[in-house]
């Protein structure tokens, strides 16, 4: 059955909030298999030793979203054929208000 992704995002210009970096972080690396008109994408992630196969459909702010994990193997086959569509970014993890965690995620393009 499908999840439903409720996700909000800001580009933040400038130098993090001060401490922002020092906050817990893992790092991830994501490869765009299919990305489609109306806001479909089928993506690959590697993160903290898990890999997982996302589809993501809908467009706005609340998206369907169905991801299915992965053998280290599988994640291997489909790695090259994102070749050109890949971004790693480190997630550091901030405590924010009302015991709620904000993402933020600073980018490098992996062009390999």
């Amino acid at each position: 059955m499908p999840g439903v992704e409720v996700e909000r995002k800001w580009l933040i210009s400038g130098s993090p909030p001060p401490g922002a970096l020092a906050s817990p972080s893992e790092r991830i690396d994501q490869g765009y298999l299919t990305i489609g008109a109306g806001g479909a994408e089928t993506r690959v992630r590697r993160r903290a030793g898990e890999f997982i196969l996302t589809v993501k459909s809908g467009t706005g702010l609340v998206r369907n979203e169905v991801s299915v994990h992965l053998s280290a193997e599988q994640f291997d086959a489909l790695w090259p054929a994102t070749a050109g569509a890949r971004v790693e970014k480190s997630r550091h993890l901030i405590p924010g208000p009302a015991g709620t965690t904000v993402e933020l995620d600073v980018f490098g393009v992996d062009r390999a």
